[in-house]
């Protein structure tokens, strides 16, 4: 880092005296490296002559099981945010909270996606429909 500061610098070739943005993924210690987690600066440059966030798709959490959407999601980076991002559905079943699976057969509603019923014999396997 010269005196323009993080992710610029006066000395890129052809431009050299003239504050200028410096290739995208230089590291540059005016970019202090976040938590992957926080989908924040990743301690390079964006080479628009700003610090870089972590790659949209970069993981910042662990596998869940989301019950509302009846899926395995995986947080994922999206414009500097952490957001789930649906991995495996697990229509017409739901997920289990307890394991982070999908289901594969079921005891009640509740072992089924929205708008699907558990059917089956009483005493046998049931399943979701």
């Amino acid at each position: 880092m010269d005196s323009c500061g993080a992710c610029n610098s006066c000395g890129v070739k052809g431009h050299e005296g003239t504050c200028t943005p410096v290739a995208a993924g230089t590291a540059d210690k005016g970019c202090a490296v976040m938590d992957q987690a926080t989908c924040g600066h990743d301690g390079t440059c964006d080479g628009a002559g700003k610090c870089a966030s972590y790659p949209d798709g970069t993981a910042c959490g662990a596998l869940a099981c989301s019950t509302k959407a009846a899926a395995i999601v995986s947080p994922q980076c999206s414009k500097g945010t952490c957001m789930d991002a649906v991995l495996i559905s697990c229509a017409p079943f739901n997920c289990d909270t307890t394991t982070n699976l999908c289901n594969v057969t079921c005891a009640d509603k509740n072992d089924c996606a929205m708008g699907a019923m558990c059917k089956g014999a009483a005493g046998g396997l049931k399943t979701c429909q």
